[in-house]
């Protein structure tokens, strides 16, 4: 196996090693939290995700000066000059 890794050159062989490395990693801090962890982790990032959207693109309103969006989902574009 190291003679195939001396043909396709030294930075392979990093990258692999690098992403196995990230793999486990990730497998020993999924195995330290229950499965119910991950789950409100995820709904939680998604809530923050959208916070930040929000955020953002109350920014661009204020700058921009143009009426404030109404409320429920929209899917409209913030037209920049």
């Amino acid at each position: 196996m190291a003679r195939r890794w001396r043909r396709r050159g030294s930075a392979d062989l990093f990258w692999h090693h690098a992403r196995a490395a990230g793999r486990a990693y990730i497998r020993a801090w999924r195995s330290l939290f229950p499965d119910a962890f991950w789950e409100h982790r995820k709904e939680a990032h998604a809530e923050l995700r959208q916070a930040v959207q929000v955020l953002i693109d109350t920014a661009l309103v204020r700058m921009v000066g143009a009426p404030p969006p109404k409320k429920g989902r929209r899917r409209g574009r913030i037209d920049l000059e």
